[in-house]
């Protein structure tokens, strides 16, 4: 009895090693290993204060896709497929109920079905963007700032990693630069603007 409570004791301490490691492995792997796309956000919801670490993107999620051409239904998962555009920009489009031949879709539900097309849910992943709890702040502001005053498509974008489903966040970037970059060039001008 005595050598069973510790193959079982064994058995448990290496799977609570080897679980996060995994997650950590897939997650590299598809940082690594991912096709690169660029897609662009959406304006955000006013400030939230509780989220003070990450900024909150958000994407057009309506595809005008017929849905009498497959037999989609409310909640159902389907996989989109990525294809980049002509402008550089990466769309979602094809939605199907099996994973496709290729790497470059993820794995969603449908929340909203119309005869013109659906919705569908964005991952989590793909929903924030952390940073620093010092420069979260000014990177919402930033952030909302350039959505407000209407800039160019290209002010406000993302780069992302996708594999056999799986998507990465590789940088968010603000009128051509990355966020950091972006936030420390406006800090300077202030400080400039100031003396």
């Amino acid at each position: 009895m005595h050598q069973f409570k510790q193959i079982v004791f064994w058995v448990l301490m290496i799977t609570y090693i080897a679980y996060p490691l995994s997650l950590i492995q897939g997650y590299v792997n598809v940082a690594e290993q991912g096709q690169a796309f660029r897609l662009r956000p959406r304006p955000v919801d006013p400030f939230d204060n509780f989220r003070g670490s990450y900024v909150t993107l958000s994407y057009d999620n309506f595809l005008d896709y017929p849905s009498a051409d497959q037999q989609f239904h409310l909640d159902k998962v389907i996989y989109l497929q990525l294809n980049q555009e002509a402008d550089g920009f990466a769309q979602f489009s094809t939605p199907t109920a099996e994973p496709p031949g290729h790497s470059s879709y993820f794995r969603t539900r449908i929340t909203q079905l119309s005869e013109n097309g659906l919705r569908f849910q964005i991952p989590d992943n793909l929903q924030r963007y952390y940073l620093p709890a010092d420069m979260a702040l000014l990177a919402e502001r930033a952030y909302r700032e350039l959505a407000r005053r209407n800039a160019p498509p290209n002010s406000i974008y993302i780069d992302i990693r996708v594999k056999d489903g799986q998507i990465v966040i590789e940088e968010l970037f603000l009128e051509e630069l990355p966020i950091k970059t972006y936030l420390r060039q406006k800090l300077e001008e202030l400080e400039t603007s100031a003396n």
